[in-house]
């Protein structure tokens, strides 16, 4: 009895794999042994051709192989076969051929090799190699790759999954964020599900498919990524103040010294705290600046806010800082910005509230206020340079209805020709979302209702003098926690996983902060109602004694760059609300579109305020508008 009339189940009970099958390698047996050598089952391995299924490599052409065996009805050898998880194993292999009775079958026994280190005839067929590779080495090279592809793709199917775990937490669970259109849920859920299913199921597949699917993944992220860092590299703009992340880092001075090298100007790296502490060892009663929405607002249990001032137990809400003061502004530009006070805690020259007339009064926040420039450079004191009884009432924080109530205490008493009502298209309405919850600033909606500040600027300087000494000492421990801490660094490190940039560019953000979302909702709903009624009395106010209320449009900087602000999208319903109103416009947007580099009018091109060139325009445009008929030109 020969090897191929043996009963089958005599080859279950031997440890060695055993096969039979065809000349053309269709396999027709297939024992327990070689299932647990190749991992293979008996009914996925039956009917399959060995070397396709095995992936077998030869040590010398099939063709000889095969030769041979026909010709001593025997060969043996080393081969080289892959397992069903894709590892490489070195096997003894015996065939023997019956070419009487079963024409043309032959069985096949494989013994692992033991002897790892000797050296086989074994040669790639397909790479055409004629010397000699030691199994060993050919097992671990061959072996590498689909193990590598495993951890790609395992590693691709977690980062999916801890992408919409991230997208779930900020815009389902915390609710941070926003989507803007379906196609955000579609993009931003059901891609990194699908893709992390899909990796999944690609790690059952055969290990040629494996790293076929990893290089097909590599092919696609590497280019996503290079793309993305290129996009960091070449684009000059930054993304946040570039004053503000200098002063928050533990390295502030030599990153100080680096930038002043590279621009050619001197830069500041002090913070507010030391420019005032230094001022104080100088002699010089210098102050931080206090502004009531930036400072003073406390928020309360029931969701309203109330004011941190109170004078002889009453609330205060102050709108003006402490009078005659050095106060320190802000800096954005390299150089710290500071003014002596007026006699009311505004930004203005000395004896201003003392003049018989006030032509023009401004009103506005921390543009009007002229951040961050020094005090002949703003567009209030360029408009003062023509028109010299100009009174700046402009204040840091202040959103429309901070406005009229300055306007309403302020200036029934100068009765000035014109006023002009700064509008910032960045955050007034956000800044009206949060003033509607102060009881004392809604009152001014209502008669004639005022606070009195002006005969009480001796209570405010006291009390706002003891809210700084009360609150410097905490400052300072901020201070101290954010330059220790690492925010701005991840927020780089998380943009770019997320490839913020790319996406950017080609228009696939599709989220709004809930800032956003909310600013969406004010232009449709109560708070623009709230808004018109607060441009409408103030319009009725100014008209009351001659005068005429012009509505100035600013730019922010999110206009000029890839990804604009909500904000910016309200611009035609504004516009269009203020002259609905007859309020004349004057829409600064045009002469800043026009420029040939707009982000050039800000601080070192990145978010902030208006550099010296913005302001100017701003005042050029301004210029150009007011009626010359109803101000004395003292140019």
């Amino acid at each position: 009895m020969n090897v191929l009339q043996q009963p089958e189940y005599i080859f279950e009970l031997v440890n060695d794999s055993i096969m039979t099958r065809s000349m053309e390698g269709r396999i027709n047996f297939w024992n327990r042994s070689a299932e647990e050598l190749y991992g293979w089952r008996k009914e996925e391995a039956i009917g399959r051709v060995s070397h396709d299924l095995l992936q077998t490599q030869f040590p010398k052409p099939l063709e000889e192989i095969e030769s041979e065996l026909v010709r001593n009805g025997r060969w043996e050898g080393k081969l080289v076969h892959t397992t069903r998880e894709g590892g490489r194993v070195v096997v003894e292999s015996r065939w023997t051929l019956e070419l009487k009775g079963q024409l043309g079958a032959l069985v096949e026994i494989n013994t692992r090799s033991t002897d790892l280190g000797a050296r086989t005839d074994t040669d790639s067929v397909e790479i055409g190699r004629h010397e000699p590779v030691p199994a060993s080495k050919l097992m671990k090279a061959d072996d590498l790759l689909p193990k590598i592809a495993s951890i790609v793709l395992a590693g691709g199917a977690f980062l999916s999954i801890f992408v919409l775990l991230y997208f779930i937490y900020y815009y389902a669970w915390t609710a941070e964020r926003r989507f803007s259109s379906p196609l955000g849920i579609v993009l931003y859920y059901v891609f990194p599900a699908v893709l992390a299913s899909l990796l999944f199921v690609f790690l059952r597949r055969s290990p040629e498919f494996k790293v076929n699917a990893a290089i097909l993944c590599l092919s696609l992220t590497v280019p996503a990524y290079a793309g993305e860092l290129f996009l960091r590299l070449t684009d000059s703009t930054p993304s946040r103040p570039v004053m503000n992340s200098l002063m928050k880092s533990e390295q502030k001075r030599e990153e100080a010294a680096k930038l002043a090298k590279r621009l050619g100007i001197e830069i500041d790296p002090r913070d507010g705290l030391e420019v005032v502490d230094d001022f104080r060892k100088r002699g010089i009663d210098a102050v931080p600046i206090v502004t009531a929405s930036n400072d003073l607002f406390v928020s309360q249990p029931d969701g309203n806010i109330k004011s941190a001032i109170n004078i002889h137990e009453t609330e205060v809400i102050p709108f003006g800082g402490i009078s005659n003061k050095v106060t320190v502004l802000c800096n954005e530009n390299g150089y710290y910005v500071t003014y002596e006070s007026d006699e009311h805690g505004f930004r203005n020259l000395m004896g201003m509230w003392e003049s018989s007339r006030i032509d023009i009064a401004a009103l506005g926040d921390s543009f009007a206020q002229g951040y961050c420039v020094p005090s002949d450079k703003s567009f209030v004191d360029l408009i003062r340079q023509r028109y010299p009884a100009t009174l700046n009432l402009g204040m840091a924080g202040d959103g429309p209805l901070l406005m009229l109530a300055t306007l309403k205490e302020y200036l029934p008493l100068f009765k000035p020709k014109v006023v002009l009502w700064f509008y910032f298209e960045g955050n007034d309405l956000t800044d009206l979302q949060n003033e509607k919850k102060s009881g004392i600033l809604m009152r001014y909606l209502k008669g004639d209702f005022n606070q009195g500040l002006l005969a009480r600027q001796n209570d405010i300087d006291q009390a706002l003098i003891d809210y700084i000494d009360r609150e410097t000492a905490e400052a300072k421990n901020k201070k101290a926690k954010e330059q220790n801490s690492d925010v701005n660094d991840v927020y780089d490190l998380l943009g770019f996983v997320k490839l913020a940039a790319l996406r950017g560019r080609l228009g696939l953000i599709y989220g709004n902060t809930v800032k956003e979302a909310e600013l969406l909702s004010d232009v449709q709903g109560p708070n623009v109602d709230l808004f018109r009624e607060i441009l409408s009395q103030a319009k009725a106010s100014v008209s009351a004694w001659g005068g005429t209320l012009y509505f100035v449009y600013l730019p922010g900087w999110d206009r000029y760059t890839r990804d604009p602000g909500s904000a910016t999208k309200q611009r035609t319903k504004v516009l269009t609300l203020a002259s609905a109103l007859g309020i004349p416009i004057i829409d600064v947007q045009p002469a800043f579109q026009a420029q040939i580099d707009p982000l050039s009018l800000f601080p070192f091109r990145g978010p902030g305020h208006y550099n010296e060139a913005g302001h100017r325009l701003v005042a050029e445009e301004v210029l150009k508008t007011i009626s010359p008929g109803k101000v004395r030109d003292q140019s």
